[in-house]
């Protein structure tokens, strides 16, 4: 059975948010109780030590004020002196005499009140000789470190300090007892006592609302790549992540930004991707009507003319006619097939071969397999071919895709070169390096600028009056295998007045 999980913890940002908080929470509960513990046991140290001196310091005055049988206290200023440190100091002051009687004290909690024994006069309490510090030295420790543990409330805990009496004998003359609770009494004194975890407490909260903003700057854009990824997977390609309510998407603005982090760069970076599947399905589009519009008209005539002889439309007299032009139009069918062909392997680098080949055997025979269409418009083509002693130039190439490069290439310049024209093959090395660079031009009317931009895209004609010739991919094809070799291709204007093109090979 699957683990219900809340949307918010689905998301990036609702599991950043509660793995930051829960590692803070961590950090901070362990910093927190450190310090807490540390702290406490200073401050419980200072408070030991201030009560352990006001217990001195009023054994001093107890000492100074009693009576000649230091049973009682006679002397009300030292009384006074007593209540006084009892509310400076927050504390219970109890004044023992020699018999373990309280003779005056500030206070006894009742539960306290009943467990004292009462003494002989029927008014004092009692305390037993376990409580009674007999050692002549005084203390200052927590009561749960004492016998008084039994004695005082086990609701809240207490700090006891005590100072002997003055005895001239050495003998136990009484004491002064100063117990102090460790619960604070006011608001005031619980915050001021309890800061430390307070201030951590008030410290996560912070953290944590400066974590949300943060993450969610940060996750933001991480989600709104994920949901513009989703619509991109529901076919819609014209999604773009980081676009702002006018549709433009500033994080694809090349100018510096502060927003121009590695996180803009991922988005600029998807949206590039996604722009390009775009074209490519627009491109997968135009490339099925097209090669629908091209098979349709061939296939519809062979049809027509097919349907005609069988069903007598056409005579028997014309059948050698009509055949003869289901035969130019199967032609074309066949030929655009191998076109296709050509476009897939130009587009599968695992299908070529890389070989040592003479490139320029390759193109002797590519020109003899051109003579016709180049002795058709009487056009000239001249020579100028790097090579050795015996006129070989290898290069290391799939044969077949440099075949179909140089025929390509060929075939354009033949078909726009007007009759009597001139076509130029150039090929150097170039100085210092292992690349032979190959230049093919013509004397056609050349390919303007805004169209040497999109004249390697497929389907793409420079001349839109010449519909009817050519498939448009001949060119596409060309520069897709020579990318397959690592190589580029250029478009220029040559020195002869039409179009010329640049490519490279690798010398073996």
């Amino acid at each position: 059975m699957k683990r219900f999980r809340p949307q918010f913890m689905r998301s990036i940002y609702g599991r950043t948010i509660i793995k930051m908080a829960m590692f803070i929470l961590a950090i901070f509960l362990i910093l927190g109780t450190v310090y807490f513990a540390l702290s406490n046991a200073a401050n419980r140290n200072q408070q030991l030590e201030q009560l352990q001196r006001s217990s001195a310091e009023v054994a001093r005055k107890v000492s100074q004020g009693l009576s000649r049988d230091r049973l009682e206290i006679e002397d009300f200023h030292v009384t006074g002196y007593v209540t006084f440190t009892a509310r400076s100091t927050n504390a219970l002051v109890w004044v023992i005499n020699p018999r373990g009687e309280i003779i005056y004290d500030t206070g006894i909690p009742q539960s306290t009140l009943e467990r004292l024994a009462v003494a002989e006069d029927g008014e004092r309490r009692l305390l037993a000789n376990l409580y009674l510090n007999d050692s002549q030295t005084g203390f200052a420790r927590a009561a749960s470190r004492t016998p008084f543990r039994d004695l005082l409330p086990s609701d809240q805990g207490w700090l006891i300090a005590g100072t002997p009496l003055a005895s001239t004998t050495g003998a136990y003359a009484g004491e002064v007892l100063l117990i102090q609770s460790t619960t604070p009494p006011t608001w005031g004194a619980f915050l001021q006592s309890n800061s430390v975890p307070l201030s951590f407490l008030i410290a996560f909260f912070l953290s944590l609302i400066i974590i949300i903003w943060l993450s969610n700057q940060i996750t933001k854009p991480i989600s709104d790549l994920t949901r513009t990824a989703e619509q991109v997977y529901m076919g819609d390609l014209t999604a773009r992540a980081g676009v702002d309510a006018n549709g433009i998407a500033p994080v694809l603005r090349d100018e510096p930004s502060p927003e121009n982090d590695d996180m803009m760069l991922l988005i600029r970076t998807f949206n590039t991707l996604v722009e390009k599947f775009e074209l490519r399905e627009k491109e997968r589009r135009e490339f099925m009507n097209s090669i629908s519009h091209d098979l349709r008209t061939p296939v519809t005539s062979i049809k027509g003319f097919v349907s005609g002889m069988l069903d007598g439309t056409i005579p028997d007299d014309r059948f050698a006619h009509y055949l003869g032009v289901v035969k130019n139009e199967t032609d074309r069918v066949q030929q655009l097939i191998n076109t296709l062909f050509s476009v897939v392997l130009s587009e599968d680098k695992s299908r070529l071969r890389f070989e040592k080949v003479d490139f320029n055997a390759l193109l002797k025979q590519t020109l003899v397999s051109l003579e016709p269409q180049l002795q058709g418009k009487d056009l000239t083509v001249n020579s100028l071919l790097h090579g050795d002693q015996e006129g070989h130039c290898f290069v290391t190439a799939d044969e077949a895709a440099v075949v179909r490069i140089v025929t390509n290439l060929m075939i354009n310049a033949i078909r726009f070169t007007p009759q009597g024209g001139k076509i130029q093959i150039e090929s150097r090395k170039q100085i210092g390096g292992s690349v032979l660079t190959i230049v093919i031009s013509d004397s056609g009317p050349g390919i303007a600028a805004e169209d040497q931009r999109h004249i390697f895209e497929q389907f793409y004609k420079a001349d839109k009056s010449r519909q009817s010739e050519g498939s448009g991919l001949g060119l596409y094809i060309a520069r897709n295998l020579l990318l397959a070799h690592g190589q580029p291709i250029e478009v220029g204007r040559s020195t002869l007045g039409g179009a010329k093109f640049t490519f490279s090979l690798e010398l073996a």
